[in-house]
């Protein structure tokens, strides 16, 4: 019970700092910790916004390590970025279909079904993973 009022004060705080944070608070972010590890999720308009909004939420006392799946312009930050984590998502639009998106992330079909336990059809605002 202790552990999960800590999480919860964790993401609080993150949530607390990113808002106070001159050039993110426009910005609704959704942290979440378990154990000390943050999960920060929201929306950006622009990659140093994204690094940023990492940046704030590591600097937090009680914080033991940030995965950042704050996406840009509604788009995951991929690992082709040299700053941005190795796992990444993608927000389903409607029309996307397995293979556009593994073209478009270049990963296949298969891989895709790996990482999001055989997913076979899409729905819109749905998020899969793509690495």
């Amino acid at each position: 019970m202790s552990q999960r009022l800590a999480d919860a004060s964790v993401a609080a705080r993150a949530k607390q700092a990113l808002a106070r944070h001159r050039t993110l608070r426009r910005f609704d972010f959704s942290p979440s910790a378990v154990r000390g590890r943050l999960v920060l999720r929201g929306d950006v308009d622009t990659r140093e916004q994204y690094r940023e909004a990492e940046r704030v939420a590591a600097a937090l006392d009680a914080v033991r390590a940030v995965t950042n799946e704050v996406t840009v312009d509604g788009r995951p930050v991929t690992s082709a970025d040299p700053s941005s984590a190795g796992t990444a998502y993608h927000t389903v639009r409607r029309g996307d279909t397995l293979s556009e998106i593994a073209r478009r992330y270049g990963v296949s079909v298969q891989q895709l079904r790996r990482l999001n336990d055989q997913t076979s059809s899409l729905q819109p605002g749905e998020r899969i993973r793509v690495r």
